[in-house]
């Protein structure tokens, strides 16, 4: 093995020797994994055909946009079992109380809506009308079939807008792990899990039972925000209604497609279609907001965001209510959808915290010889040092040098006990 002597002078003889300047940047950019050469789809499909960028969105299948036919085609809109690019949500990295100015302002003076921001999966509902027996498919934002992974909860959504009536829907919203026990939506990463043991034990029940998942620890549910497409028997009856109840009842609507229809409708259109499961199926918690008084508009938002930070929650996703629903990445540029995220930077100082447990570190280097990462917290003061109850806050692996570090372990050895679970 080379050691460090031999690396430089291999690295100084090869490479800054022998590479020009533009030949050592293409080096460590191929190094990082960070050429930034500009040839994201949005940008090559915009110089390829008009339409192209959105026809890749509506089908997301580059063979379709790029043969003969592709070309010479309209667009097909967003259809039925065919996956598409989601409409995205924008983002501003600043304060919380910046957010808050920014995040008002993006809604130009229109009456908005907040959404709850939740930590699941970004998932497409396609359900077919009565007359086909009622099939359906799940996509995700990437446009995966995930089907067989979320199925048993479709079958309770079925069963709800089918009280309402006959009609074929693209249902837009998020699928999270419940908690029986806390009643509350568990982190992402339990998806997977949740849902493997609701399959498992939804399949050993009898066909017709609708809740049986009731009997699990935690079950998936499906959090609707939006429905973009809508068709079928009764389509027109609801559309109608939505249109009416939003003060636009003259304008006729085609059944299909609608996402040129203003969020307020989609979102009534929504509400008249679904019958409300708890903690199965359920509309996204939300808060609109229709003053034009941009004092008013900005003390909603700081309530509602006020209160999502007290309850730990994700954030908040702002749509304005004007807005139609725009596919793919380039929605974001249109900045209808406005994500809002806590940012505790501005608001933290200096913590005096308790270092609770060592990790080892990985490697050959020194931070691989022992204790590299702490875990810290702190401890509630109950009087006595036995009854003591500590409460961990954060692992930090970074901020020292390797003095330091060898600093700590050799304090540390002297009082750490070792945990072998």
């Amino acid at each position: 093995a080379l050691n460090t002597e031999d690396k430089t002078t291999i690295l100084r003889q090869q490479v800054l020797d022998k590479f020009n300047a533009q030949e050592q940047k293409w080096l460590v950019r191929i190094i990082f994994q960070d050429l930034k050469l500009g040839l994201r789809h949005e940008n090559v499909l915009g110089r390829f055909y008009p339409n192209a960028l959105r026809r890749y969105n509506e089908c997301t299948n580059l063979r379709i946009v790029c043969e003969e036919e592709g070309l010479k085609a309209e667009l097909m809109g967003v259809r039925l079992f065919t996956p598409f690019s989601p409409m995205l949500a924008k983002g501003f990295p600043t304060s919380n109380l910046g957010q808050v100015t920014t995040v008002e302002a993006a809604m130009k003076g229109f009456p908005f809506v907040m959404d709850l921001k939740l930590d699941g999966e970004r998932i497409l509902c396609h359900i077919s009308d009565a007359s086909d027996s009622n099939s359906f498919t799940l996509y995700t934002r990437r446009t995966n079939d995930y089907t067989d992974n979320y199925w048993p909860v479709v079958q309770n959504i079925i069963t709800s807008i089918r009280k309402k009536g006959d009609f074929s829907c693209i249902l837009d919203g998020e699928i999270c792990a419940f908690d029986a026990t806390t009643k509350k939506y568990l982190p992402f990463g339990n998806n997977l899990t949740v849902a493997k043991a609701e399959i498992e034990y939804g399949e050993t029940q009898p066909e017709g039972t609708a809740d049986w998942y009731l009997d699990l620890p935690a079950w998936m549910t499906f959090i609707a925000f939006d429905v973009v497409y809508f068709n079928g028997p009764d389509s027109q009856r609801f559309l109608h209604q939505a249109l009416t109840e939003c003060g636009l009842g003259h304008r006729e609507v085609p059944s299909g497609e609608i996402t040129n229809l203003p969020l307020a409708v989609r979102r009534k259109l929504l509400e008249l279609i679904m019958t409300p499961e708890p903690d199965r199926f359920v509309m996204v918690p939300h808060r609109v907001v229709t003053s034009l008084d941009v004092t008013v508009r900005r003390a909603a938002i700081e309530d509602f965001f006020n209160q999502i930070v007290l309850d730990a929650q994700e954030g908040l996703v702002v749509k304005s209510l004007v807005s139609p629903y725009e596919l793919g990445e380039q929605s974001r540029a249109f900045a209808h959808w406005v994500k809002m995220k806590p940012e505790y930077g501005d608001q933290t100082e200096d913590l005096d915290l308790l270092v609770l447990a060592g990790y080892h570190g990985e490697g050959s280097s020194f931070r691989g010889e022992g204790i590299s990462t702490f875990l810290l917290g702190v401890r509630t003061d109950p009087g006595s040092a036995s009854a003591a109850v500590y409460h961990t806050l954060c692992k930090v692996g970074t901020g020292y040098n390797f003095d330091q570090l060898r600093e700590l372990r050799s304090f540390l050895d002297t009082i750490a006990v070792p945990w072998d679970e």
